[in-house]
């Protein structure tokens, strides 16, 4: 719900903190992805997102699924959040070792560093000091790192 300041009231399963956008969406995204695609069967096709509101603080998330094949009831999926405040955050299981590859590649590619995650908002978490951005726009350089 909204407040009369513009400002947005949750309901206590998203959760945001800090100044730097911290927020479980991530999560969330991948517990409903495991369930579409391993309970359901349907194919994960899509997912983008954008911030909305004054300051930024409604984020809304769409996902495409497609009509239900039996190979998602066993194919993995994962969520790597490239965050412009200069954080990498990982989401969904750790399947055949990928948390480790994924660690070696951030490190050796990108000298990211591991800090401390909150479970209730992400499963991995790095610092990297290569993201950069200027001006009010939204100008980054997140494109030539991916």
């Amino acid at each position: 719900t909204m407040k009369p300041s513009g400002k947005v009231h949750g309901n206590g399963t998203f959760k945001s903190r800090g100044c730097e956008g911290e927020n479980n969406m991530g999560k969330l995204t991948m517990q409903l992805v495991q369930f579409m695609t391993n309970e359901c069967s349907w194919t994960f096709q899509t997912c983008d997102s954008g911030n909305l509101g004054w300051e930024g603080e409604i984020r809304e998330q769409q996902l495409k699924f497609k009509a239900p094949h039996p190979l998602n009831m066993i194919a993995p999926h994962i969520m790597i959040e490239l965050r412009q405040v200069g954080y990498i955050e990982i989401n969904g299981p750790d399947t055949d070792g990928i948390y480790k590859k994924l660690d070696e590649f951030f490190r050796s590619k990108w000298k990211v560093v591991a800090v401390q995650n909150d479970p209730e908002y992400c499963d991995l978490k790095y610092n990297m000091s290569d993201f950069k951005k200027r001006g009010s726009e939204g100008e980054n350089n997140m494109g030539m790192r991916t």
